[in-house]
C-alpha cells in the first residue's frame, strides 16, 4: 500500500511534523497544487490552469466584477451592466444629502493598463455617493468576499473627520445590521483604519489596524475583504480585511477576527456598496473625490491570483482575475494584467474555497506562454 507523508518543517523551531494519513484512517487535506499552464498570459487572453485540490465552485466568476472599461466619461455607472453579473442585482447607487453628484465613468485618474474608473464627487451635502449591489444573504455561515482598487484624492486643504471606502446595510429599516471599514481623521489624531459592525440593540464590534488615512491618500490603493455571516450573538462569524499598497508595494492583514460577531439578531446583510461615504460636516469644507476599478464581489473566497513573488507569503503585489471556468482541477481565466508590464516575471495562484492558496507560485512571463513549474519542496511519498 502507498502511503503519503507530508513533511512540514516550522520557522522556528525546524521540527518536523510527519502526517501520515494511512495511519490515521482520515484523508489528508492539501492545498491547491497546479501541475501545467496552458495559453499566453496576456491582457484579454484566456488562460487555463490544470492542477489539483481547487476545490468546487457552482459559478465560476465572480457574482459582479466591473472594470469600467465599457462606459463613456462623464456617463453615470448606476443602471449599466457591470463587466460581469451573475446575479439579477446590478450597478444601482446611492447618494445621501442634497448634493446631485452620482458615480461616473472617469478617465481622469485610471490604473496601470485601464482607460476608466468609477468616480466619486464628494463636497458640500454629498457625503455618501456609492454604487451598489443587492445582495441578500439570510443564513448564518453565508460568506462574501469581495476587492477593488480605490484612489482617494483629496480636494481641499482639511481631512475629513470619517472616510468609508465600503459599507453594507441590512434589513432592519434597512440600516441593520451594519458593517463597515473606515479611516478617521490624521490631522486630530484619529486617521487609523479601522472596523464597525453594529446591529439594532447592540453596541459596535470593533477591530482596528492597518494603514493611516494619510498613507493611503494619493495612490492606488486594493482593500480585500472576507465576512462570514455569524449566529445571532454568536461568535462564529468571521472579518477580514486586507490592504494592497501601490506606492511601496506591499500587503498587511489589517484587521482579522475568525471567531466574530457580525450580528445581534435573526437581521441580514443586504445592501453593499462601494465608494461608500466622506464625512463633509465639521468641517464642512472637507472635500475628495474618490476613483474605484476592477470591483470584484462574490459569495467564496475561491479565485485566481498573479503575484509578484515565488510563494504566496512573499508576493507584495497581487492581480485578481476573473474566471470564466471552474473545478477541483482545472480553471480557465481572462488574463488582466494591472500594474503587471510585459515581460514581467510573475507566478499564478489558484485559491480554493476556504482561503488557501497553493503556497508555491506556478512561474509566467507576462506576454508569452507559462514556464515549466518548479519542482514541489519537503513532499515524499513512501
Amino acid at each position: 500500500m502507498i502511503t503519503s507523508v507530508v513533511k512540514h518543517a516550522t520557522r522556528a523551531t525546524g521540527i518536523v511534523l510527519l502526517f501520515s494519513a494511512a495511519a490515521t484512517g482520515t484523508a489528508a487535506w492539501a492545498a491547491p497544487t497546479i501541475s501545467s499552464v496552458s495559453g499566453v498570459v496576456e491582457a484579454n487572453a484566456r488562460v487555463t490552469i490544470s492542477g489539483n485540490g481547487f476545490g468546487s465552485k457552482s459559478t465560476a466568476g465572480p457574482l459582479v466584477f466591473d472594470n469600467f472599461e465599457s462606459g463613456q466619461s462623464g456617463q453615470g455607472v448606476a443602471g449599466n451592466a457591470p463587466t460581469v453579473r451573475n446575479i439579477s442585482s446590478g450597478w444601482t447607487w446611492g447618494r445621501y444629502g442634497s448634493g446631485a453628484s452620482v458615480p461616473q465613468y472617469s478617465s481622469q485618474i485610471v490604473r496601470p493598463h485601464s482607460t476608466r474608473s468609477s468616480k466619486h464627487s464628494f463636497g458640500g451635502s454629498s457625503y455618501n455617493v456609492s454604487l451598489e449591489i443587492i445582495r441578500e444573504t439570510p443564513n448564518t455561515g453565508d460568506e462574501i468576499y469581495f476587492s477593488f482598487w480605490r484612489y482617494y484624492n483629496r480636494t481641499s486643504a482639511v481631512w475629513s473627520r470619517n472616510v468609508k471606502p465600503w459599507m453594507v446595510w441590512g434589513t432592519d429599516d434597512g440600516t441593520r445590521p451594519t458593517a463597515y471599514t473606515g479611516w478617521g481623521n490624521p490631522g486630530n489624531g484619529d486617521g487609523e483604519f479601522r472596523n464597525a459592525v453594529i446591529d439594532s440593540g447592540s453596541t459596535s464590534n470593533t477591530l482596528w489596524g492597518g494603514p493611516s488615512m494619510d498613507t493611503v491618500a494619493g495612490q492606488w490603493v486594493r482593500i480585500e475583504g472576507y465576512l462570514k455571516q455569524s449566529s445571532p450573538s454568536a461568535a462564529d462569524g468571521a472579518f477580514q480585511t486586507w490592504v494592497h499598497l501601490s506606492s511601496t508595494p506591499g500587503i498587511s492583514l489589517a484587521q482579522s477576527s475568525l471567531a466574530y460577531r457580525t450580528r445581534s439578531s435573526s437581521n441580514y446583510w443586504r445592501q453593499w456598496h462601494f465608494g461608500s461615504y466622506n464625512a463633509t460636516d465639521d468641517p464642512s469644507t472637507a472635500t475628495a473625490d474618490v476613483y474605484l476599478d476592477d470591483i470584484y464581489f462574490d459569495n467564496t473566497r475561491a479565485r485566481v491570483e498573479i503575484g509578484n513573488a515565488s510563494t504566496w507569503n512573499n508576493c507584495t503585489r497581487r492581480e485578481l482575475q476573473v474566471a470564466t471556468a471552474w473545478s477541483n482541477t482545472g480553471v480557465t481565466f481572462t488574463v488582466s494584467p494591472g500594474a503587471f508590464n510585459s515581460g514581467a516575471q510573475a507566478y499564478l495562484y489558484v485559491v480554493d474555497p476556504q482561503g488557501v492558496a497553493n503556497s508555491q507560485g506556478f512561474p509566467i512571463t507576462l506576454g508569452e506562454g507559462a514556464a515549466a513549474p518548479e519542482p514541489p519542496q519537503n513532499v515524499t511519498v513512501q
